[in-house]
């Protein structure tokens, strides 16, 4: 019914960019597309929802067992409130040390709080994910039958720095192939590890074998010196829409279906005053939406491209509505007149793309509507682009449509009241 491989990109954005994408791939588990997909690349939060996807991908065969595996267990992740976990062991450490240092000038020297003093805040994350999702298991327990890409950045190098289940590293440091060594909480983390809220992931390179590779994709026939230890930082610093590795994909010859799923953070425009230090975070602010933006608009250009042969998918901002997608550039694609109607009002979308991109705890109102609108603007873009695979697909017996949340929307809507406030 639907024969090309599927190759997806799932953005960064905290637990709104985990949500999003698990309503996106609730979606194609829903329409039968599920056996298609071939590839998810991610970053960010977006790497939460596939690293969890990709040990739970063979045990899933519709909707039901996709809840089961995948967005039950990400809800009760997020009710343990991991982001605020973090600010409380931060805090914790800074008066650990505060307590040292007066205990030296007062002659007692040594850290009462040795708890706080043996970890950094990545690695609780870590040990939070292993407890939760992951259950201690490596790169090498993702599917093999889809491949899982876990994008961080290496901040040493300025590389992209990738974890799958057959190998781990960057084009500058080269790849190790032993992926059973290396834990999947570890790979996410570094993958998630923003900025501000996490420590650098320092990542141990000492006992793997690393091979450099030429233009071919070919290994040295001997190991590479590597150094002894890689910094990482969230992948979105180096391609917050995580969709690199799709390039690469298409490079290599992959006649595939793209999906481009968006849940970053729309850029804030505000009348403050910047001054010296204030100025920095906001530089580094404009510096990635423009890369951002350049990346969206070679996205977009290619895929409305009909010329273009290697390019067919789709892409999706979360910000905007079905009726949106429905209704924009008009004269290409499946008129509206043929689409389904699906999907939250324009309200109720302003106040999603509002949602804070953050790991606390996010209530019922906030995981409902993303992973609702999540699945019905898949949908509805799909209809829209590829409207002859998608009337095959909805007229089948097999066929489910998309079932709201049961709080209706005027709840769903004012439950998004302050969705926006991080603190």
């Amino acid at each position: 019914m639907f024969e090309k491989d599927i190759i997806c990109a799932l953005s960064g954005g905290g637990f709104r960019a985990t949500f999003f994408h698990a309503g996106v791939l609730r979606a194609l588990v829903r329409l039968g597309l599920k056996d298609r997909i071939k590839v998810v690349s991610s970053v960010s939060g977006g790497s939460i929802t596939n690293a969890l996807f990709g040990i739970r991908y063979d045990e899933i065969g519709n909707v039901e067992n996709f809840d089961c595996q995948v967005l039950d267990p990400l809800i009760a992740f997020s009710k343990r409130d991991p982001r605020n976990a973090l600010l409380r062991y931060r805090a914790m450490y800074f008066l650990n040390r505060a307590v040292a240092t007066l205990g030296m000038l007062a002659g007692t020297p040594g850290n009462p709080l040795t708890l706080f003093a043996s970890r950094t805040n990545s690695q609780l994350f870590i040990d939070q994910l292993d407890a939760l999702l992951f259950d201690h298991k490596t790169l090498a327990d993702l599917s093999k039958n889809v491949r899982i890409v876990l994008n961080s950045t290496n901040l040493n190098n300025g590389a992209r720095f990738r974890f799958d289940n057959e190998d781990f590293g960057d084009y500058k440091t080269g790849y190790s192939y032993e992926v059973n060594h290396l834990p999947l909480a570890q790979a996410v983390t570094a993958s998630a590890c923003f900025p501000g809220l996490f420590s650098p992931i320092k990542m141990d390179l000492r006992g793997y074998k690393f091979f450099l590779r030429d233009s071919q994709k070919r290994d040295t026939e001997s190991p590479s010196p590597a150094p002894d230890f890689v910094c990482l930082s969230d992948g979105g610093i180096y391609d917050n829409l995580g969709y690199f590795s799709l390039v690469s994909e298409i490079k290599r010859g992959r006649d595939a279906f793209i999906l481009i799923s968006d849940a970053a953070n729309r850029f804030q425009i505000n009348n403050e005053e910047y001054r010296f230090f204030g100025a920095l975070p906001r530089i580094k602010d404009v510096l990635m939406e423009q890369v951002s933006n350049r990346d969206r608009q070679t996205i977009m250009g290619r895929l409305l491209d009909e010329s273009d042969k290697e390019w067919s998918g789709l892409y999706f901002k979360m910000e905007n509505s079905c009726r949106w997608f429905r209704e924009s550039l008009p004269g290409k694609g499946a008129p509206a007149s043929e689409l389904p109607i699906l999907g939250w009002s324009d309200s109720t979308v302003s106040r999603i793309a509002q949602i804070r991109t953050d790991l606390d705890e996010f209530n019922d109102a906030e995981v409902q509507s993303l992973v609702y609108h999540g699945e019905t603007v898949t949908e509805t873009t799909f209809a829209r682009w590829h409207n002859d695979s998608y009337r095959k697909i909805s007229r089948d017996s097999g066929y489910l449509p998309p079932v709201p949340p049961k709080c209706p929307e005027k709840g769903i809507f004012e439950g998004l009241a302050n969705s926006h406030k991080r603190l």
